[in-house]
This record gives structure tokens, C-alpha cells and sequence, in this order.
């Protein structure tokens, strides 16, 4: 019996609207690696809630997902299949979790726009709006998709835009990442975790059993006063 397989789904958010993205294969379809091993067909489409668009609300993905999940036999491994109810969470879990384009090329990610004479590789969330709305506008057929078959993930408190989440973590360098009793530091504070508030910072150090006291929480605007401040005086105290 042939079916298809969905491995993975990742959501575009463009303002209140979404491109749901989905990484999915046939089980009886093989490809050729690199390194000449035969592995799963995998690809990624837009998942399609409209043949007339290709932005689309919470409601009409939902509406999706829900007649597929009724139609069953939706298989999330070469042997198993989503239960009844399960892909409906599935792709909520999508939405939840979606991010502007911006975060996905970050991470490493390519987005690829292709039509029947044209390719483009679109930079930003306002680039691919402007794209997708001339194609249902023109009602130009475009395929839509990721060229990693293996799609990178990154860390979210990272890729945020410092002007919306102004907080960072310091102690000498910038806070990048922690894993277990390990901590990342660097000086670009671009590369820093961002927090919205001050409160949210403190509640991650303490998720990660790490005493908030011990560290400075600073606006990034604070940060560049102090740097300003800092480079005014040096340049005084050399005379």
C-alpha cells in the first residue's frame, strides 16, 4: 500500500496569517544520498487550505487539519499512523509555535519561490508577503518550499529582535545559550538571549537553577549608554 508520510511542519507567521509548511514523502519512494545510501523521499510543500491563496488564517488551517484528521490515515512513520484527534494537535502545535521568515534563515533555513519561469529566494517576512499576495492576485501557480530536507533549528531567545525584547543577561560577555551546568557567553550583544521583560529573564535563570543576584539584567538601550559613556570618558582621560 502506498501512503504518504508528513515528517515535520514549520509555519511562517505573516502578521495575523500563517504559510503552513510541511515536510512530507511517499513510503514506498526512495532517494540517493550523497553518500550513495538509499534514504527516504522527503520534501516540503504548502499545505493547502485555499487553491486561490496562500496566506491564510488560525481558522481556515484548523478547518484543514480537521476534515484530514477525519479522513484518517495520515502516517507520521513508515508504520504508524496519527490517531484520531492527534494530527489536529499536530498542526495546531504548528501554528503555536511559527515564526516570521526571518528566524527560519537565521537558523540556516532556505525558502525557496518557484514558478513557471522564475526563482526566488525570499529574505523577509514583508518580501514573501508581497510575493505570495501578486501571485493570488495574478493567479500565478507557485511552488513553495524549504531546500533542507533535514530543517535547522536554532534557539528562539536568540533570533528575537532586540527592540521588542530589550533584556539581556550579562557578566562581563552576553548570555548565548545554556545547557545543563554549561553557559555560552559572547560580546555581540546581537547574539545575546533577549527577554521582554526583566521578570522574564529572572524566571529563566531560575529555571535553569542559576541565582539571578549573581548576574546583571540590562535594557539594551542602558547597554548603549554605558558603552557611550564609557567610550566619552577614555577619550577624555587621554589628555
Amino acid at each position: 500500500m502506498s501512503y504518504d508520510i508528513i515528517y515535520d511542519r514549520r509555519f511562517i507567521k505573516v502578521d495575523d496569517l500563517y504559510v503552513p509548511m510541511i515536510e512530507i514523502g511517499s513510503n514506498n519512494t526512495f532517494e540517493i544520498s550523497a553518500s550513495g545510501r538509499e534514504i527516504p523521499e522527503k520534501y516540503w510543500m504548502g499545505l493547502i487550505c485555499n487553491k486561490n491563496r496562500y496566506l491564510y488564517s488560525k481558522e481556515e488551517i484548523l478547518q484543514t487539519a480537521k476534515e484530514l484528521d477525519e479522513c484518517g490515515e495520515i502516517y507520521k512513520t513508515r508504520y504508524k499512523s496519527f490517531e484520531k484527534g492527534e494530527f489536529l494537535k499536530y498542526i495546531q502545535a504548528g501554528i503555536k509555535n511559527a515564526k516570521p521568515l526571518e528566524v527560519y534563515i537565521k537558523w540556516g533555513n532556505n525558502l525557496i519561490l518557484r514558478t513557471s519561469d522564475n526563482i526566488k529566494y525570499p529574505q523577509t517576512t514583508e518580501e514573501l508577503k508581497n510575493e505570495l499576495i501578486f501571485a493570488a492576485l495574478t493567479g500565478t501557480k507557485i511552488s513553495l518550499y524549504f531546500s533542507e530536507r533535514n530543517f535547522k533549528v536554532g534557539d528562539i531567545l536568540t533570533a528575537r529582535n532586540l527592540s521588542e525584547y530589550p533584556y539581556v543577561i550579562k557578566d562581563g560577555y552576553y548570555l548565548t545559550r545554556i545547557y545543563g551546568w554549561n553557559t555560552w557567553w559572547d560580546d555581540d550583544i546581537n547574539k545575546a538571549l533577549k527577554f521582554k521583560t526583566k521578570e522574564e529573564a529572572e524566571r529563566f535563570l531560575k529555571k535553569h537553577k542559576k541565582d539571578p543576584n549573581k548576574y546583571v539584567i540590562i535594557h539594551y538601550l542602558d547597554e548603549q549608554q554605558n558603552k557611550q559613556g564609557n567610550s566619552r570618558y577614555y577619550q577624555f582621560s587621554l589628555f
